[in-house]
């Protein structure tokens, strides 16, 4: 990443917003699951930044830096989230129920549960491959948005799926003969 010198207080919020931007909008959308939310989230962050927080920011370019931008998204979608989560359960009379979301008690039982075990494998996962496999496969990222927000080269992010993709397909294998005994 290139960074030119800031000279105020709005270069320096434009340019860590051009550097970490699509980061942080992984970050909250993992939480949120929806993009005007996640957008907000991203809004808030610089928010907080202008309020008092932006001297914190000695070396735009640093793993510091990226790593203090991520833990206020975090917890501002994690704030969003629970106040969304809050809402929702006040108004479940607006659930409507249709044809296209009416499944029978087996399906819910089955889907819920290979989605569970999906979860699962890729929790316990190492860091670096569950990382480039969110990125892929749930936000829809490709190789290059990948290398660019990891700050890794293009091969290692191929590789790193790759290796994501098999250790996940031995992982769900292992599980399913283990269920298969049962």
């Amino acid at each position: 990443m290139f960074f030119k010198k800031p000279v105020n207080k709005v270069d320096k919020i434009e340019s860590l917003y051009h550097s970490y931007g699509k980061l942080l909008f992984v970050v909250a959308f993992e939480i949120l699951e929806n993009q005007h939310a996640a957008e907000d989230a991203i809004h808030e962050t610089f928010e907080i930044l202008l309020r008092g927080n932006l001297e914190k920011i000695a070396q735009p370019e640093s793993i510091a830096t990226r790593n203090y931008l991520c833990t206020i998204c975090r917890n501002v979608a994690l704030k969003l989230y629970n106040k969304q989560k809050r809402h929702d359960l006040n108004n479940t009379d607006e659930i409507e129920l249709s044809p296209k979301n009416v499944f029978t008690p087996e399906e819910l039982v089955l889907n819920k549960e290979a989605v569970k075990n999906v979860s699962d494998a890729i929790y316990h996962m190492d860091i670096k491959y569950r990382e480039v496999l969110l990125l892929s496969r749930v936000h829809k990222l490709s190789i290059t948005e990948i290398s660019e927000i990891t700050g890794l080269q293009s091969e290692t992010v191929k590789k790193r799926l790759q290796r994501a993709k098999h250790i996940l397909k031995k992982e769900l294998e292992r599980r399913k003969s283990i269920n298969e005994k049962c």
